[in-house]
């Protein structure tokens, strides 16, 4: 609403915001693809726990919100070095996912936490004040 009312082109700005995706989506699996030697439907799929995961890990709220993109890149960063350390010791690939999977579930847990403490502060602040 406040763009509408700046002066952007909203329905411009969101088609070139989708014409930057789906190249950027293109240009991804062409380098995954040249990767492995060949292209099938599921290749990608790991990244997108990945990719969730590390968004997550940098303070995303995954219920929705704002996120903001130094947290992401610390999350991407943190993502990264779990995932290098585990591939030095020598743990499976399904033994990291699961690994990578409990982590996003802590970090869902803990933030689910501290959303139920900060209802609770509002609750006793408005009923008990």
């Amino acid at each position: 609403v406040a763009a509408v009312f700046s002066g952007v082109q909203v329905d411009k700005v969101l088609l070139y915001v989708y014409i930057f995706a789906g190249i950027m989506a293109a240009v991804s699996g062409w380098i995954i693809s040249s990767r492995v030697s060949t292209a099938r439907a599921d290749l990608g799929a790991v990244y997108v726990m990945q990719s969730i995961a590390a968004t997550v890990l940098g303070g995303t709220n995954i219920a929705g919100g704002s996120g903001t993109i130094f947290g992401t890149v610390i999350g991407v960063s943190v993502f990264a070095v779990l995932a290098n350390g585990l591939n030095l010791i020598g743990v499976s690939p399904f033994a990291q996912n699961l690994l990578m999977g409990l982590a996003l579930i802590v970090v869902l847990l803990i933030n689910n936490m501290s959303i139920i403490k900060r209802k609770i502060a509002i609750f006793i602040k408005l009923n008990f004040n």
